[in-house]
């Protein structure tokens, strides 16, 4: 099934026959792999000074449009060091980077959304918003995620590639 990360945010977390047990935040992207990491939980107001709780793509049973299953609640775990989603974390987002042709300087837009295959994990497009219009980019076009901005390959046509508006 193909997921919108967007959707996800504010998903629940059911856990067998627990039912929900957590609510995501948003999802963690390995920005070299171009694949989903995983998923940070929302925190409940009365847990707002602990850490962040987190759950591993390979963790998971199956994700659907705003659920995501797993099989044990011990899965969700806080976020240390230690955890493999640390890491991802410190990275920027790719939602809201800029998006730029291979050796320009000028930005034709931002990262507004990121498609995902939900069984792989693999980031098939990003959806492009621009001060004139939205487009849909094949993750096949990107050839680096930067630290500050998303590099994809020079287009003959950039408007070929609008499948359609957000």
């Amino acid at each position: 099934m193909l997921i919108l990360a967007s959707n996800l945010s504010g998903a629940s977390i059911i856990c067998g026959n627990k039912g929900k047990v957590e609510k995501v935040d948003f999802a963690v992207f390995d920005q070299i792999d171009f694949k989903v990491e995983g998923f940070v939980c929302q925190k409940p107001l009365n847990q707002f000074f602990t850490g962040s709780k987190g759950l591993l793509f390979n963790d998971t049973i199956s994700i659907e449009h705003n659920t995501v299953y797993i099989d044990h609640e011990k899965k969700i775990e806080l976020i240390t060091k230690a955890h493999n989603l640390y890491r991802y974390l410190k990275e920027n987002p790719i939602i809201g980077k800029h998006v730029k042709f291979s050796g320009q300087k000028k930005s034709v837009g931002t990262v507004k959304d990121v498609l995902f295959d939900s069984e792989s994990g693999a980031i098939l497009k990003l959806y492009i918003d621009s001060w004139i219009e939205s487009y849909i980019i094949p993750i096949e076009k990107v050839k680096k995620i930067h630290k500050e901005y998303v590099e994809i390959e020079e287009i003959d046509n950039f408007v070929a590639l609008k499948e359609a508006s957000i």
